[in-house]
């Protein structure tokens, strides 16, 4: 008689968000179980090797997308990663300053801090200097009441919905923006980021892309020395730890539900089953429906109105250039360059890493090494001479000397903000819903997670929505499934 697999949560994927989740339940003494989906679930590496004719090695390592916040000891982010036991082994370097690139070849330094970047906007920006100032009043006001709730949540104090959530949770960033600045250009400012160079900002959804750009400004941006595949890696770890053979290479074939609208068991392709009291899913929703669940057309339906970029065409990628000169020598003296986009464009630069300044043992002592990121839409070829003609216009004495190139892996490039009709005049109650993920929530103790919930939180978003996942499915586990005293927090 096979014995039956029972727990208070199965992990189904492991992507950060999920992990971070399993880790945290597992860290309060739930039982908990993770299948892995090796092919699936895979985050790539971010080592590329290049080779130059004369037989030089240059060794990258470079995550385009390796950005925390908050990782020293009065950030967030180590809050967060103290609750999950990753405190110490998580590292990243202190972003200090970029530099922008305008279409005239002219370049501004700016620095990443909350009080600098404010003078940085009022000193080329001076017509515009009192709305500037009201609005990183809002923005630091905000950025208090949410820190403050998030550290009520994870020490188990009273908490409710953050005002960044209430009064500027319906807004895309374009209409926030042009709420308080009236000058086009300045609102450009907050497009040349990290996260969604290269998206219309239509379609930025504002309270995920400031509740992590605050984060930057007031702790501290982070370039990871820890990719993000070493951190999947760290998670597994840890969770192996606690409860050895907790992590299983396992796909599911089957969800079986009650007439309760709650999830009872799942069968592998092995045809094992294995019952818990929630199931937490890494999937694109609608991905998920359409293979487990076709017929629940409604619910894709639903799905698709709050996320109806899901099937975003951009995608990101990087080209790894070998020089043999150092950048220095070209003119590229600093860290990070990022260049102005135009939406309409169907591809562009949006940013230069200075790869040899941040690792000048990576290559030859007399050759360079630069990463170029881009964006396009995968219905249009990328022509690698074009991109390099328009880095050309801005570093001409980059020509000739680039002596070995490769192509990355594209990943898309995502922001999601609900259609108007369905985030407009919502009562707190139905925000709290939302930020609970109840819309998704088609089934009672199924919960899906995955990047595609914060996309313009980029790599915090993963780290929050695993922690606020965890935290509503322990309380859950703590009250009982009849007492939702947890739910509606204080308000």
């Amino acid at each position: 008689m096979n014995h039956l697999e029972k727990y208070d949560v199965l992990i189904i994927g492991s992507d950060i968000a999920s992990l971070t989740a399993a880790l945290f339940l597992a860290r309060k003494m739930r039982s908990v179980s993770v299948l892995i989906d090796e092919k699936a679930d895979a985050i790539p590496s971010a080592s590329l090797t290049l080779t130059d004719p004369e037989n030089n090695k240059y060794q990258f390592k470079y995550d385009r997308d390796g950005f925390l916040p908050g990782l020293d000891s009065h950030g967030l982010v180590h809050q967060y990663t103290e609750l999950i036991g990753l405190k110490d082994e998580i590292k990243g370097d202190l972003v200090e300053s970029d530099f922008i690139i305008h279409e005239d070849g002219s370049v501004r330094r700016r620095d990443y801090a909350f009080d600098r970047y404010r003078v940085y906007l009022v000193r080329y920006y001076p017509k515009q200097r009192d709305a500037i100032h009201k609005f990183f009043r809002d923005l630091e006001n905000h950025y208090d009441n949410y820190v403050s709730q998030q550290l009520n949540m994870i020490n188990n104090r009273d908490y409710t919905l953050t005002s960044l959530m209430i009064e500027w949770g319906d807004y895309s960033l374009k209409d926030l923006l042009e709420k308080y600045f009236s000058d086009p250009m300045i609102i450009n400012e907050f497009l040349l980021n990290h996260q969604i160079n290269g998206i219309d900002p239509a379609q930025v959804n504002s309270y995920h892309f400031f509740s992590q750009m605050f984060l930057e400004l007031k702790e501290g941006l982070y370039r990871l020395q820890t990719s993000q595949a070493e951190i999947r890696d760290l998670l597994i770890e840890k969770l192996n730890i606690i409860s050895p053979k907790s992590v299983q290479k396992r796909r599911i074939k089957e969800y079986i539900y009650d007439d309760l609208g709650k999830i009872t068991e799942v069968i592998d392709y092995a045809n094992k089953k294995i019952v818990a009291k929630h199931f937490v899913v890494n999937s694109k929703p609608d991905l998920f429906f359409k293979t487990y669940f076709p017929s629940f057309t409604d619910n894709i339906e639903t799905i698709e109105a709050y996320y109806p970029n899901i099937h975003s065409k951009l995608r990101k990628n990087t080209l790894y250039l070998a020089l043999n000169k150092k950048p220095s020598a070209l003119g590229i003296t600093e860290l990070t360059y990022h260049f102005p986009i135009t939406i309409e464009k169907k591809a562009g630069i949006l940013s230069l890493f200075n790869y040899s300044l941040y690792d000048p043992k990576a290559c030859p002592s007399k050759n360079g090494m630069l990463c170029l990121d881009y964006v396009y839409n995968e219905d249009t070829a990328v022509k690698q001479d074009v991109l390099l003609a328009t880095l050309y216009q801005y570093f001409p004495k980059l020509k000739k000397t680039i002596i070995a190139i490769k192509e990355g892996a594209p990943t898309q490039l995502l922001a999601n903000i609900s259609r108007e009709d369905l985030r407009k005049g919502l009562s707190i109650n139905k925000q709290i819903e939302i930020e609970a993920g109840e819309h998704l929530r088609f089934f009672e103790n199924l919960h899906l997670t995955g990047s595609w919930q914060r996309p313009e939180a980029g790599l915090y978003g993963s780290f929050h929505s695993g922690i606020f996942l965890a935290d509503q499915i322990e309380e859950i586990l703590y009250f009982g499934d009849d007492d939702d005293t947890f739910y509606y927090l204080t308000n």
